[in-house]
């Protein structure tokens, strides 16, 4: 069995070679429990040069390929070795989809987005990454129509990061949706952040590139998600 490497959340500039970094993950919940065994729990670190290695998985083990990571303790703690020049996004692997990355703090800062990447001095380090993962639900929703007035037909909604490093990955920050019967749409479960949303015509995946997202985002709707937001966006394809 495969899994695509998930990406997407989190963004570490690193300037020496093989560097250790520990940290843990938290969880904070308003309905849902957080996984009884967080031992199942797998953290990978890739690189954008990365992005079409896979991780196997055999016997519920996972199996490497040139790809940092760590498994998560019992008491949530985790150590990342191996780490080379280059800038990181880490993902988890095992952890219920009803989870989202809320905050990825070092150092006293939030570093979920690239915005503010963080560089880690020699082996060791000298902070801790705590992870935090929350149930609450987060939606963009809004009506499409056409430009030229006629009814939207074959018409893709696409939610992306702003972050340019993070586009052309298949990852929790890049959501697809179609339109239902009333011409509306809704992109469920993003992790807070700061997205691009655009409608158009004649998606397919093998789109999924940089200059595709770089083309698209001019005309996109810039939208900032915080932790449970519900935006109403309405878009229009042809303007």
């Amino acid at each position: 069995m495969f899994f695509k490497l998930m990406a997407g959340l989190l963004v570490l500039a690193v300037q020496t070679p093989g560097p250790v970094l520990s940290g843990r993950i938290v969880f904070d919940a308003t309905s849902a429990k957080p996984p009884a065994d967080l031992t199942r729990v797998y953290i990978v670190f890739a690189r954008p040069e990365d992005s079409g290695v896979l991780v196997k998985l055999n016997v519920g083990l996972v199996e490497r390929t040139a790809l940092p990571g760590g498994s998560v303790g019992a008491d949530g703690r985790f150590s990342v070795q191996g780490l080379k020049p280059g800038t990181y996004f880490v993902s988890t692997l095992f952890l219920p989809a009803q989870w989202r990355l809320r905050s990825a703090i070092y150092e006293g800062t939030d570093v979920a987005e690239a915005g503010f990447p963080v560089s880690l001095r020699g082996v060791g380090g000298t902070g801790e990454l705590v992870l935090t993962f929350t149930d609450r639900s987060t939606a963009i929703s809004g009506a499409v129509r056409m430009a030229d007035g006629t009814e939207p037909a074959a018409v893709t909604v696409l939610a992306f990061p702003q972050n340019r490093l993070m586009w052309g990955w298949s990852s929790s920050r890049t959501k697809v949706a179609k339109l239902g019967p009333d011409f509306r749409y809704v992109v469920r479960d993003l992790p807070p952040g700061r997205y691009l949303v655009a409608a158009v015509t004649g998606y397919t995946a093998k789109q999924n590139t940089a200059e595709y997202w770089e083309k698209l985002s001019t005309t996109a709707v810039a939208v900032v998600l915080g932790d449970g937001d519900q935006r109403v966006v309405d878009l229009t394809v042809g303007k």
